[in-house]
């Protein structure tokens, strides 16, 4: 949240936020000291941890490179709530809260918006009030577990390199591979994702996951 979203589309302020890639750690700091109003402090004390789960429920291409890293940086490893827990719950919450920025917009103007957020306006209609509420209480108490849970220590999390689709791409163009490489990213990142914590994450060389 430290990055302002003006110019961007999030699916939902309440999860979105900018993020810097880099090559290394020293561009890392250089491109986020410029883009940010107040200078850098760093911590010697910052903890690394990996969720235990993400050595497992990865495809083998990606969790094996994963725990190479992991063995190398010897971080704490934490259980937090599975995928299967939070996933319904998040997309839930996501697809509301793009239905209230962009529900009126995306009516008025047929075809403007990108796939994702047509995809989740689609969803949201389909969303009881009930549904949306229980969603709203189940994230906001797995986010309180998972901030509690991991305390003062930054998540490091793997990714899988992909160039975005096309804007206005139908789903029926995009590939096997590009959908089980999103997939896979949107499973290694939604811990932090829902607890809005800022977290590391480390591009992993490219796959294919088919």
């Amino acid at each position: 949240g430290v990055l302002p979203l003006d110019g961007v589309i999030p699916l939902s302020p309440r999860f979105d936020a900018l993020g810097v890639l880099a090559a290394t750690p020293d561009a890392l700091k250089v491109a986020i000291s410029g883009l940010c109003d107040a200078p850098l402090t760093p911590s010697p004390d910052i903890a690394i941890a990996v969720d235990s789960g993400a050595l497992n429920a990865n495809d083998r291409a990606v969790a094996e490179p994963f725990r190479k890293l992991v063995h190398c940086l010897n971080p704490q490893l934490l259980r937090f709530p599975s995928f299967e827990e939070m996933a319904g719950a998040h997309a839930a919450v996501v697809c509301r809260d793009a239905a209230a920025q962009y529900g009126a917009d995306a009516a008025a103007h047929p075809g403007a918006y990108p796939l994702a957020i047509e995809g989740a306006l689609s969803l949201a209609r389909r969303l009881t009030t009930g549904e949306l509420a229980a969603s709203d209480a189940s994230i906001t108490t797995m986010a309180a577990r998972i901030r509690a849970h991991l305390g003062q220590r930054v998540l490091l999390s793997p990714t899988l390199p992909i160039l975005p689709a096309p804007r206005h791409a139908a789903a029926t163009t995009i590939n096997g591979t590009r959908v089980a490489v999103t997939s896979a990213n949107i499973r290694n990142t939604l811990i932090a994702n829902v607890a809005g914590l800022p977290s590391v994450v480390v591009p992993l060389p490219e796959l294919s996951l088919q």
